[in-house]
């Protein structure tokens, strides 16, 4: 592998590192009956906006806004707001966004690159989230609009307890900068599959439109 595309790789062992050290975080807490959760936010070390589909806030505890990458967790308003989701667990899901450090190639996004490494056990590795290939089962992948969208399953402990095992993962560059964004179903009543892809999609959709490169 040449030495542009080891930066790349980099970026994102770095984004994803980002993303499993999320495992640590506790259940995101409701926001004070005072002040709602806020459904955009823009990230001081990057400049980026984020927000989620109709219907997502952010969870201002997950947070994380460095240069060397960032990360942030959206869940349903409602939840986040103090409400139940229990009636609403099978039609939304928590979403996750993770941001590099700047890359350092200026090279173009190789989406076919990058769907061909989550085949190997190098790229099961780092999208398992105890860094144990044999924990993950890729289920599929996909490219649209040069981002690589991923399905798979993962049975390494969950990043918030009541979360599933499978998820799927957007991989796309903005503002020079790798964005791992990734939808997970809770366990008990778990959105399908294509109703998972499709929140992703419009979540990845947000992110462009409110970062245009």
């Amino acid at each position: 592998m040449d030495r542009l595309k080891m930066g790349l790789w980099s970026g994102f062992v770095l984004g994803l590192a980002l993303a499993l050290s999320a495992c640590q975080m506790a259940v995101p807490t409701p926001a004070t009956a005072t002040k709602a959760a806020p459904r955009e936010i823009r990230l001081s070390s990057s400049g980026l906006a984020v927000a989620g589909p109709t219907g997502f806030c952010i969870d201002p505890g997950s947070v994380k806004d460095e240069q060397g990458g960032s990360f942030v967790l959206l869940g349903s308003c409602t939840g986040l707001s103090g409400g139940s989701n229990l009636g609403r667990k099978a039609s939304t899901a928590v979403l996750t966004l993770s941001v590099s450090g700047p890359l350092t190639d200026a090279t173009p996004f190789d989406a076919a690159g990058v769907q061909a490494f989550f085949v190997s056990d190098a790229g099961r590795t780092v999208l398992s989230r105890s860094g144990n290939m044999a924990t993950v089962t890729l289920l599929g992948s996909a490219i649209e609009g040069g981002t690589v969208f991923v399905h798979a399953r993962d049975t390494s402990a969950p990043m918030i307890n009541g979360l599933d095992d499978e998820y799927w993962r957007a991989f796309f560059v903005s503002g020079g900068r790798l964005m791992t964004a990734t939808a997970t179903p809770f366990s008990q009543a778990p959105m399908s599959s294509e109703g998972l892809k499709t929140a992703l999609k419009q979540f990845a959709g947000v992110l462009a439109r409110k970062n245009p490169t």
